[in-house]
């Protein structure tokens, strides 16, 4: 999933065509890159960030949304903005609001899987079990979203810079630097600020 998002915001070439290629692979497992993509560009309509039903990463809901859901899907939603939620079941919410309407990618990303599934198991002796990894691995994919972003009036505020440990900004390819990452989303976190003095590099 860390790839996909590198590839969609144009690393690790400059070309656009090679990137793709790499896309192929159905690595993030749960849903295709082409249904990434669009969801997370449309994330960075940083007009509308955190907006629900706007921003399609968004963890809030709308009064309408908040009102028309039972006593169940509440308590899952509230459940979903605690740490011990979002590990448990983060994942599924976010499986479950993919754009399934993207029918060719996600016959294209299931052919690609089922072909990756076979080979690994004929060729390489790991068992289709080891793709269980790809839940608990979404899961830690969504640790940054309690700090990413926040509720504000004003558009330019919803984005925050963390002061991570090393070995988170690792885990996250630097992407605790988020404001930077939105207000120069073609670039990465670097000492050599070379992107317009933001303390950021591009990349190729």
């Amino acid at each position: 999933m860390s790839l996909q998002r590198e590839l969609l915001h144009g690393h690790p070439t400059r070309w656009p065509f090679v990137n793709m290629l790499f896309s192929l692979a159905p690595l993030a497992v749960w849903f295709p890159y082409a249904v990434y993509r669009e969801a997370h560009l449309r994330h960075h309509d940083d007009a509308h960030l955190t907006e629900p039903g706007r921003d399609p990463e968004s963890y809030f809901v709308t009064s309408a949304q908040w009102a028309g859901a039972g006593a169940a899907l509440r308590l899952a939603l509230a459940a979903r903005n605690t740490f011990a939620g979002r590990m448990l079941i983060g994942p599924l919410f976010s499986i479950a609001e993919r754009q399934w309407r993207i029918v060719e990618s996600w016959i294209v990303h299931g052919a690609a899987l089922a072909l990756l599934v076979h080979w690994l198991d004929t060729r390489c002796g790991i068992s289709w079990r080891a793709f269980g990894i790809g839940y608990p691995a979404l899961a830690l994919a969504s640790v940054p979203s309690f700090q990413e972003h926040r509720a504000a009036d004003d558009a330019r505020h919803r984005t925050v810079i963390n002061e991570a440990a090393w070995l988170w900004r690792l885990l996250f390819l630097n992407n605790n630097y988020h404001a930077v990452h939105h207000d120069l989303p073609a670039c990465r976190g670097s000492i050599s600020a070379r992107c317009t003095g933001h303390g950021a590099t591009p990349i190729g």
